[in-house]
């Protein structure tokens, strides 16, 4: 089963790394597919080194975060406080957080991130999802 029809499924994967297709590349370039179905909301977040965002969870909503360039160091865990994880991530990789999971993004070096995510992420959307949970 796809990653894609996994999460559509409520069966999130265990690790929170998403494996990408091969890329598509020929002389002109490269065409690197993310998602191909299932998101309502793309979004572009600039970060710069030192900076920390998120310390939340989501009710409901999820979303896969690609570096686009950067690095960054992630922390996940669930609301009781248990299976803390914590991964670093750099340009090319894409991973994913389901709802329910407290996560931390700390930028160790200037970062651009494309989020994508299911459902809405407008302001009213996001802030009625959105439990601030210091990690």
């Amino acid at each position: 089963m796809d990653i894609t029809q996994q999460i559509k499924d409520k069966n999130f994967p265990a690790d929170p790394l998403i494996p990408l297709d091969k890329p598509f590349v020929d002389h002109r370039g490269m065409i690197q597919n993310l998602i191909t179905d299932g998101i309502e909301s793309v979004a572009v977040i600039t970060s710069v080194k030192g900076s920390v965002r998120s310390n939340h969870y989501h009710k409901y909503n999820s979303h896969y975060l690609y570096v686009l360039n950067g690095k960054i160091r992630y922390h996940e865990r669930n609301l009781d406080g248990s299976d803390v994880k914590v991964s670093d991530y750099v340009a090319g990789q894409m991973f994913f957080t389901p709802p329910d999971k407290v996560h931390k993004v700390e930028f160790l070096e200037d970062t651009v991130l494309i989020s994508l995510a299911p459902q809405s992420n407008a302001p009213d959307d996001h802030d009625n999802d959105t439990v601030h949970q210091e990690f």
